[in-house]
């Protein structure tokens, strides 16, 4: 698999490009700078499938609507997003809306969504082979904040605990930040020993 990592908006927000097979992708988390995204799409070649978001954030969802307008991309995110999303996302009412467990299946990928609330509701973390797109669920030293109304410690705890079931080995491509692993946060992040 080939990713392609675009820094987007002043909160530095990771989006990601994600291939097999060099023709078809998904994007996680457009966050903003969609002259930036629609360059690098066209650039690889690339006609993106599918637009998986970790959660409703504007820092990761600044460029939906342009990559939607410009390619006609689904979306799949989570229905606890819904209230964040409104008005944000062209035919919301069209959305597939994952609940966690699922596989999506598409571009040649296999997809395994993680219903990770915490940060927000519907937080979702989505694990393709051995690389998990975290979004703000877990970064590299650190974990997303549970301050905000839609959050909750609690449920991030939980959280936090299917994420640490994971392999050492499962690279973590955060929303925000460097990668890291399952294994290194294992060992140096307090909030996920």
């Amino acid at each position: 698999m080939q990713i392609y990592r675009v820094i987007t908006g002043v909160l530095e927000e990771n989006c990601y490009i994600a291939t097999q097979d060099g023709a078809q992708a998904v994007v996680v988390d457009p966050g903003d700078n969609a002259p930036d995204l629609i360059g690098v799409l066209r650039q690889q070649k690339l006609e993106p499938v599918l637009i998986l978001l970790t959660h409703g954030h504007s820092d990761h969802t600044g460029a939906l609507v342009a990559l939607q307008q410009e390619f006609g991309t689904p979306v799949a995110v989570h229905r606890e997003e819904n209230g964040l999303l409104e008005g944000s996302v062209p035919a919301l009412d069209a959305a597939r809306f994952v609940e966690g467990e699922e596989v999506l299946e598409t571009a040649g990928l296999a997809i395994r969504v993680l219903h990770t609330p915490g940060h927000t509701w519907g937080s979702c973390c989505y694990l393709i082979n051995d690389v998990l797109f975290s979004g703000d669920t877990l970064f590299a030293g650190s974990i997303g904040r549970t301050d905000f109304p839609e959050g909750s410690d609690e449920a991030m705890q939980e959280s936090l605990a299917v994420l640490r079931s994971l392999p050492d080995d499962v690279q973590v491509l955060p929303g925000h930040g460097p990668a890291t692993s399952i294994g290194r946060e294992k060992a140096t992040n307090p909030w996920l020993r």
